[in-house]
């Protein structure tokens, strides 16, 4: 599945991509969103009620304010699989796919304790941001668990 998320759900749109889902965040008008959509098959999350209906663009209106409310709806509504061993394979910034990198090639690229401690990199193929799998790869396990728990 590939989602375009008008510009209302933001963090919504970091969370699509940390469980690895192509993610657009769109903030331009409905009618370029639903342009974009089209052109890449994408399908439309959104807030707004009064969302116009094109027959060939599947669109997802959101009911839920709180973000892990808006990705319990979504795993319903779309089945949306919610695997927390495979987090963080985008980049969280722009979308793109995380590649893994020689531990060399990032030394004076990021904090000396973070490159003495970690044994992984990452870095975005098309940003460069580089990641680690650091304190943040656990509590967003421990946070989306709650969705499987069903402690909203």
């Amino acid at each position: 599945m590939k989602f375009i998320l008008s510009s209302e759900l933001g963090k919504l749109s970091k969370w699509l991509r940390i469980l690895n889902y192509d993610t657009y965040y769109f903030k331009g008008r409905d009618r370029a969103l639903a342009l974009k959509a089209l052109q890449d098959g994408r399908i439309i999350l959104t807030k707004k009620k009064d969302v116009f209906k094109e027959p060939d663009i599947k669109i997802v209106v959101l009911n839920q304010e709180k973000l892990l409310e808006q990705i319990r709806e979504l795993k319903n509504l779309l089945d949306l699989t919610i695997d927390i061993d495979n987090l963080f394979l985008r980049c969280t910034r722009c979308n793109a796919e995380t590649v893994v990198v020689d531990k060399k090639n990032v030394k004076g690229k990021v904090p000396l304790y973070v490159y003495q401690k970690q044994k992984e990199f990452y870095r975005c193929s098309l940003c460069g941001k580089i990641f680690w799998p650091g304190t943040h790869r656990d509590l967003a396990g421990d946070y989306l668990s709650k969705i499987e728990n069903d402690n909203c």
